[in-house]
């Protein structure tokens, strides 16, 4: 009877065997020809599972860096420090119920705020899981960046950039 198909796999196939990638994470020749240009910089292809990688990493280390910084920066702003900004900043808002209804609460807000973006950037620094290494070689670093109030990633080339621009 030949009134079905059948499937067995890929002819030359080897279940369980990575084709352009070994058990450590490096590229196998075909993997390079895949994933490279001739000048070992990535390709389309290379770029874009790079950058999936990447999120996939990114993803799985955000929220747990962003804890730890936090819990970090708390350690060190609660007690004394935050005694004596409040008391510093206590006089400027004399005669306020609500400190919040002062002109001056937004500078008082972002004084906070930088110090704790400070902090928080110290702890990434010292964080491991602050940095990683993609497969095709790319690397990331965290940062945690005031103006968006969370953990941001790019790679060491645009931290400069941004740097720059500052």
């Amino acid at each position: 009877m030949n009134d079905y198909l059948k499937h067995y796999g890929i002819l030359g196939m080897k279940w369980g065997v990575r084709r352009y990638q070994n058990k450590d994470g490096t590229l196998t020749p075909a993997g390079k020809k895949r994933y490279l240009n001739k000048d070992g910089t990535l390709n389309e292809k290379g770029k874009k599972k790079d950058e999936k990688e990447a999120n996939k990493e990114i993803a799985k280390r955000s929220t747990k860096i962003w804890v730890e910084g936090n819990n970090y920066a708390a350690k060190r702003i609660n007690g004394k420090w935050l005694e004596d900004f409040n008391n510093k900043w206590r006089k400027v808002f004399e005669g306020y119920d609500d400190w919040r209804n002062s002109p001056e609460y937004s500078k008082y807000e972002k004084e906070y705020f930088k110090n704790l973006s400070k902090l928080m950037n110290e702890s990434i620094k010292n964080n491991p899981e602050s940095k990683f290494t993609t497969k095709l070689g790319s690397t990331y670093i965290a940062r945690y960046i005031e103006e968006y109030g969370n953990v941001q990633w790019a790679t060491e080339k645009e931290w400069s950039e941004y740097d720059k621009k500052k």
